[in-house]
């Protein structure tokens, strides 16, 4: 191609030569020359583009070659591509004959399974029909014994012993021909209550009672005897010989069993004459809120509320006795003890209290006149009101939550998992379980703690205090 590019160019450059030689003149010659020089200049200027073309040519000619080298390597990868393909395929069908083989056996293994099952039930008619058997026979038997021990009394009348021996001895050895003796359960219980007398108990497991100041719980019965448990005490057991175990100022012994019921006698000394004055506690001021509990002694005193110038008290002893008490700047209480609790004053809502025993009680009814107003000369007998439940016994703060309830305690939540003999098993979330007895507060961990006041209708009826 450059070849006849270049002939073309000399073709025009030897004809314009040969024009100018033919032609004559000066002024010719310039102008020839100018255009010998221009067609030069074009002839470079085709010369340069065709040396373009041809460098453009190779460069194509090797990116074709390269592109050759790819696709041959593309077709190298699509056939190894494919004998991977190949490969799998026969996994495939080699996994696809395992399952085949796999679908068989479970087929077999169910036949199997229903042969057994159906050797199974007849096993157990077998055995059905076996043990109908033996006691069909058992019960002929005992008919068979019953029958032959029948007639034994009739020989007995019609001969002497002496004359038919071995006849009397048959009908003592056997267990059917003598009656056991019948036992009255009636008078047996009329027997042993009589003999518990007439401040004895009657128990069954599970029950409690309460022998002088102390609560007691019957746990269970044994041979050895009746089991007791006492809130704060080691138990205890009132042995069948009768013999008195020692419960606080008192005694209990087991006076017999019968129907599922321990009756025990009980004996308690009398207080005056066991009582002494180092046995009472001092005088002590008390200063509580409503929801506080202050000490007197062994005693308790737990401010449920302020209604009208009267505190409601509950006063409660370490053995789980309790009695409450209303409280007014006229009226002081009087406890079982000989010991007394006065109102002496109300600052805003927290009461100011006096209790004291002995000869220093006696001095509280005219503390309580002096702080009084004036009194109606004569004043109405009090109504005698029933007997308070737990539930009227409770705070206004106060909670009965059941087994499997819960409470709130400021941040505490309490779940009652459990009420065992008089006591309440809690979980408090993120801190774990404890038991709770009656009126023994727990510290929550919060600034609140909570008292037990009783378990009655399957709830425990509990006391919250927070601090303010």
């Amino acid at each position: 191609m450059t070849e006849k590019y270049l002939l073309a160019g000399g073709a025009a450059v030897a004809g314009l030569v040969i024009g100018l030689a033919m032609s004559g003149g000066s002024k010719t010659n310039v102008v020839v020359t100018d255009q010998i020089n221009a067609l030069s200049a074009a002839v470079e200027a085709v010369a340069g583009q065709v040396d373009d073309l041809s460098r453009t040519v190779v460069a194509n000619e090797t990116t074709i070659a390269a592109l050759t080298g790819t696709m041959d390597g593309q077709a190298a990868s699509l056939a190894t591509l494919g004998a991977g393909s190949e490969a799998n395929a026969s996994a495939l069908g080699e996994l696809r004959g395992a399952l085949d083989v796999l679908t068989g056996d479970q087929a077999g293994l169910s036949q199997a399974l229903s042969g057994m099952t159906g050797d199974l039930g007849e096993l157990r008619g077998e055995l059905m029909a076996a043990m109908r058997d033996t006691l069909a026979a058992a019960a002929s038997a005992g008919g068979a014994a019953s029958a032959a021990a029948a007639p034994a009394p009739k020989a007995d009348a019609a001969a002497p012993a002496t004359v038919a021996p071995k006849a009397v001895t048959k009908t003592a050895n056997a267990p059917k021909a003598v009656a056991a003796p019948q036992v009255d359960e009636a008078a047996q219980a009329e027997a042993l209550a009589a003999r518990a007398g007439e401040d004895g108990l009657m128990l069954s497991v599970g029950q409690t009672a309460t022998v002088g100041d102390t609560q007691l719980f019957l746990s269970r019965l044994s041979a050895e005897g009746a089991h007791l448990r006492v809130r704060g005490a080691d138990p205890l057991v009132a042995g069948v010989d009768g013999r008195a175990v020692a419960l606080g100022g008192c005694t209990v012994a087991l006076a017999g069993i019968a129907a599922g019921k321990a009756y025990l006698s009980t004996h308690c000394a009398d207080p005056a004459a066991d009582e002494t004055p180092a046995d009472l506690p001092e005088a002590t001021d008390l200063a509580l809120s409503v929801g506080q509990t202050g000490l007197f002694g062994d005693m308790r005193v737990f401010l449920s509320r302020l209604d009208e110038g009267t505190a409601h008290l509950r006063i409660f002893t370490l053995a789980g006795m309790h009695e409450n008490a209303a409280v007014s700047s006229r009226q002081p209480h009087v406890m079982g003890n000989g010991c007394a609790i006065a109102l002496a004053g109300l600052d805003d809502r927290t009461a100011q209290l006096h209790a004291a025993c002995g000869d220093a009680a006696a001095g509280l009814g005219d503390m309580a006149t002096q702080v009084a107003a004036p009194a109606p000369a004569a004043a109405p007998a009090p109504v005698a009101e029933p007997a308070p439940t737990l539930a009227d016994k409770l705070s206004e703060t106060g909670m009965a939550v059941s087994v499997g309830e819960a409470a709130v305690v400021g941040d505490a939540t309490l779940f009652v998992q459990r009420l065992p003999d008089n006591t309440a098993q809690l979980m408090q979330m993120g801190k774990g379980g404890f038991v709770l007895d009656v009126f023994r507060a727990v510290d929550l961990g919060n600034g609140c703690s909570v008292a037990l006041l009783g378990v009655e209708g399957g709830k425990a009826y509990l006391e919250p205090t927070c601090a303010e």
